[in-house]
């Protein structure tokens, strides 16, 4: 019951700044607007569209504990072009998490939506089992003005402290970066081609293209 109280406050916490995990490691690779902080450097995977021309990075952290008690986050930031802004409504982005959960064969979900004035947010939580061990999926996809950013978190196994506190410092620490840090990585980067690839969900399988 307290990990299922965990799960519902991280899936419907405003964007707000969070303190830092020390030692930490942020992702946020230019474009994105937002930021997601790991303990620890996450393993990285570049990804590029089918004509090897827009690449981008897609991170993966993991933490096990057990055979069967597990952390695994994965986060892909992503350039959208401002043609495609308004197809990402409510309904699309929630069916986007849908379609996430069902990857995963994750049951017995709640989804919540908001939109505010530099972002919007769908969230997704899931409670399970694999092989008896309980687990907990939190999907979430923000769209800014002109970036993606999806998540994939699973929290397998019974109580762990250490896995709790983990699980629930990384995912609170996703906010939306300010805009001065927005404009000095501009202005650190090659402007992206207008046909730049557009938000796709996380490979849930974990499978790297």
């Amino acid at each position: 019951m307290i990990r299922i109280l965990l799960a519902l406050l991280l899936f419907t916490a405003p964007a707000l700044a969070q303190d830092k995990i020390s030692p930490a490691v942020t992702y946020s690779p230019a474009p994105c607007e937002f930021e997601i902080t790991f303990p620890s450097p996450p393993t990285e995977t570049k990804r590029c569209d089918s004509n090897q021309e827009n690449c981008y990075s897609q991170a993966r952290y993991a933490e096990y504990y057990s055979a069967s008690s597990r952390v695994i986050i994965r986060a892909l930031c992503n350039p959208v072009s401002a043609a495609n802004l308004a197809h990402y409504n409510e309904a699309v982005m929630q069916s986007t998490l849908s379609a996430m959960a069902r990857k995963k064969d994750v049951k017995n979900t709640e989804q919540s939506y908001r939109a505010e004035e530099t972002y919007k947010q769908a969230g997704l939580v899931g409670y399970d089992k694999i092989s008896d061990a309980p687990r907990i999926f939190i999907a979430q996809l923000w769209i800014g003005a002109k970036s993606s950013l999806a998540i994939e978190a699973e929290l397998v196994g019974e109580g762990n402290d250490e896995a709790d506190a983990l699980f629930s410092d990384v995912l609170k620490s996703v906010q939306v970066k300010a805009i001065e840090q927005i404009e000095s990585a501009d202005k650190a980067n090659t402007p992206l081609d207008s046909e730049a690839l557009d938000s796709k969900p996380l490979d849930s399988s974990g499978a790297q293209p």
